[in-house]
Order: C-alpha cells, then structure tokens, then sequence
C-alpha cells in the first residue's frame, strides 16, 4: 500500500513539471488574437476532473459511476489493469495525482491497491471511463478522493481457479450431505482469490452492510474439512471474522456462492483454507426512506 502511494506521488511530480510556462511580450493585431487564444488554451484542463468534488460530507461507502462503457475486454479478478487516471481530494477539489499522461498497471487481486480501486475498476471494460469516489480508509487513509479513471488495457491473468475449482462438493445448505473436497494438484495461492458458484440477486454487499453467511472450509492441501456453520448478522468490515475472510465476501449478492481460498499468511500461517460461502442476509448500511 505505501509502495502504490509513492508511485501516485511520483505521477504527481511528473506531471506538475509538464504544465506551460508564461508568455511575455506585447503585440498587436493577430499577434494579439494568437497570444489571447493561446492563453485561453492554456487555462483549460488537460485532463479530465471528477465532477463530484468538492464535498464536505464525508463518505461511507464506495461509490462507482459509468461516464463511458468501453466495448473491449472486461478487467476481471486476476488481470492486470493498465489505466490512466486524475486524482482529487474530494473536500475541496485540489488535484492529488494528475496521472492523466502516464500509464499505470496493477493487479486485480484484492491486494496491491486499497480495495476501493480494486472493486471500482474491475468490471470496467477497455475504452470505458468511470468516476470512483472513495472513502479514504478504502485506500491511503489521507482524505476521501475522487478519481476519473479510464481503462486502457487488460492483461489476462490465470484463469484457473474459473474453470475447475478444487471443490468437487462442498454443502453449506444443511440438507444431510457431508462436505466434499478434492485436494488440488497445484500448490495453494499466494493471494486471495475467488470465484463466484452462483451469482444471487440484489445489489452488492459492501463494507458496513449487515450479513450473515452459511460457510464450510476445508484445509487446501489436505482436503480436511475443519470449518462450518453459520456466521452473523455482522457488519463487513468490523473484522470480527479476519479482514481478508470479510473482504472474500464483499461484492456478494443474496443467495451467491463464492469460492474462496484464503493463503497461508492470513490464517497464522497454519496453510491455506479453501471455503464455500453463501449469503444468507443481506441489509445495507443505510435503506433510504420511502419515496426518497
């Protein structure tokens, strides 16, 4: 995270050195007409800007908005992301990271960026722009920004934890079946990763909503089944259940299933666990009124 914080700083610098300089001298006539021109060309943005700044209110959630659909490839979990990006602290509009002439790639793995860049750009397609607006503890916890970020590229990253996941069978419904697991033949991931078993209904769960999930794991190199039962209700992001676990079941809709395998590191190191989850309930932080 401090690593992604000193390459945005740096496209900061970078870019604060490639602004025009001021013009001197007098003229008359075209000349006059030129250096009016000129300097009014000067004056406007050379990038875009979001259109949400300033706002004094502070934010609780994430909030994504389409400014343009791209119709290339879909950044997904997995995939590197190369884009391109301006950057406001969202109290006042003051630019934070004009990065608009500079690339910039990172992976979709729930980790490298804070996790309101991860969950506002997957999904994007290439040539699509969107508008992220993010709580500052979603990324460096110094302010609430607000980006204008466009996908360039996508680099496909591995797709096997898609097509055949190591879970042959595992109920987490309670109908009378034990829990079934086939050891995999590859070695555990050194990320977290998921998968989703069946899509649900509904808008996605986020940090601060309240849920509660039927859940069965099972040790990844193994194929012990150690873990299962019901959690919640609990508010996502409390850290009650891990924050890597919570951040699994983030993006979820009522009634999915999700696959996910949590490495070594962020279970004591006692080796990585492969979990079935569903959601079970689901209420946002805050319903709107009626009619509102």
């Amino acid at each position: 995270m401090r690593l992604c914080g000193v390459i945005l700083a740096l496209g900061l610098l970078l870019c604060a050195g490639c602004g025009g300089g001021s013009t001197t001298g007098s003229g008359s006539g075209s000349n006059s007409s030129e250096s009016t021109a000129t300097n009014a060309s000067l004056q406007k943005p050379a990038y875009p800007v979001p259109a949400a700044a300033p706002q004094k209110k502070p934010l609780k959630r994430l909030v994504v908005r389409d400014l343009e659909v791209g119709d290339g490839p879909v950044a997904r979990g997995g995939d590197t992301a190369v884009v391109r990006y301006v950057g406001v602290y969202l109290e006042n509009g003051k630019i934070y990271s004009p990065h608009w002439n500079y690339s910039f790639d990172f992976e979709l793995d729930g980790e490298t960026v804070g996790p309101g860049w991860q969950k506002g750009i997957e999904g994007m397609r290439v040539g699509g722009r969107r508008e992220l607006l993010i709580p500052s503890d979603q990324l460096f916890g110094d302010g609430d920004l607000a980006y204008v970020v466009e996908l360039q590229r996508v680099k496909p990253g591995p797709r096997t934890y898609e097509q055949s996941g190591p879970f042959s069978a595992l109920d987490v419904r309670g109908d009378g079946k034990d829990p079934r697991f086939d050891p995999p033949d590859r070695p555990a991931p050194k990320k977290l990763l998921h998968r989703e078993l069946e899509r649900g209904a509904g808008p996605p769960a986020e940090r601060g909503d309240e849920v509660a999930i039927l859940y069965a794991g099972a040790m990844y190199e193994s194929g012990e089944v150690r873990y299962g039962g019901k959690a919640g209700p609990f508010r996502l992001g409390s850290g009650g259940l891990g924050g890597a676990f919570e951040r699994g079941i983030e993006g979820m809709r009522l009634g999915a299933r999700r696959e996910l395998i949590l490495p070594s590191r962020f279970v004591g190191d006692s080796g990585a666990v492969d979990y079935v989850i569903e959601l079970t309930r689901f209420e946002p932080e805050s319903t709107p009124p009626p009619g509102s």
